[in-house]
């Protein structure tokens, strides 16, 4: 009997199963316990930024070894192991990091590591771009048909191989100006590499999450940073970064494949104030 949807809390339920796992062991139960639950992948800050615990542990943060489960972490980007340091307290960051998690059970390392990468950057040192020489929409340009040959390649890449007798087979559609960065028209392409160039706006400054959800991989670059790497083939994957911005107008870029089958692609931008996309005039 399922509990009633408004009453469903997710972080107490994950944190109550933690006293099960030894039960469903002596049942001879599998099971999979998945790796921390972060809310960005990527974070970037101007002075510091505090990163909570992203597992509740029931019984208390200062005492896990209560179900003899916690989480082991590093700060340089390697892969935790059982002997890594624990981390069982928000922590403040004040210079850039890479950040690793991952689960210890019974002092064995269990399952994949989640990574959030912090970056320290001062807003203004993303470029920006004329607004006068801007129209709405965003420049959205698309390759079908093909093989691929690895992780997402840029545009470039496609040119280039077309400029080499096209050897992995792609066709080239026509470039064209949407409203927003999806595949709206192009959903029934089972093997499509799509590039979205252009702007955003914004008109108030603050922090900003950007979410990018995609079927297979993608990725998006604004002002020239990379702020969320979703590549790879899988099923969809959201991944989020949050950021701060001051008014302005940023280049953005957007990277897009499916490698087979139904495929999908979503970016949202929330914040303070409204963001436009928008792309050169001179398209």
């Amino acid at each position: 009997v399922w509990s009633p949807k408004a009453s469903r809390d997710f972080s107490s339920f994950q944190a109550r199963t933690f006293r099960q796992f030894d039960l469903l062991d002596a049942l001879g139960v599998g099971y999979r316990i998945p790796a921390p639950v972060l809310e960005h992948s990527a974070v970037f800050f101007t002075d510091s930024v505090e990163v909570p615990v992203p597992v509740e542990f029931e019984g208390g943060l200062n005492a896990p070894d209560v179900h003899q489960i916690w989480i082991a972490h590093t700060t340089d980007g390697s892969e935790p192991t059982a002997d890594s340091p624990r981390f069982y307290k928000a922590t403040t960051f004040h210079e850039s990091t890479t950040l690793r998690m991952a689960l210890v059970r019974n002092r064995q390392r269990i399952g994949q590591s989640s990574t959030l990468q912090l970056t320290k950057m001062d807003p203004g040192e993303l470029p920006m771009l004329t607004p006068e020489a801007l129209e709405p929409g965003l420049e959205r340009a698309y390759f079908y048909g093909g093989k691929f040959t690895g992780r997402l390649q840029g545009q470039q890449h496609f040119q280039e191989r077309f400029a080499a007798d096209n050897p992995d087979g792609w066709s080239q559609g026509a470039t064209s100006v949407v409203e927003a960065a999806d595949l709206g028209g192009l959903e029934n392409f089972k093997r499509l590499a799509c590039f979205f160039t252009g702007a955003v706006r914004i008109d108030q400054g603050g922090r900003y999450t950007i979410r990018l959800a995609s079927d297979d991989g993608s990725r998006l670059r604004l002002g020239g940073v990379e702020v969320i790497d979703n590549d790879g083939e899988h099923a969809v994957i959201e991944r989020s970064a949050s950021v701060v911005l001051t008014p302005g107008v940023y280049p953005v870029e957007l990277q897009y494949f499916n490698a087979g089958g139904p495929g999908s692609l979503e970016l949202i931008l929330e914040g303070p104030g409204e963001a436009q996309w928008l792309h050169s005039a001179n398209l």
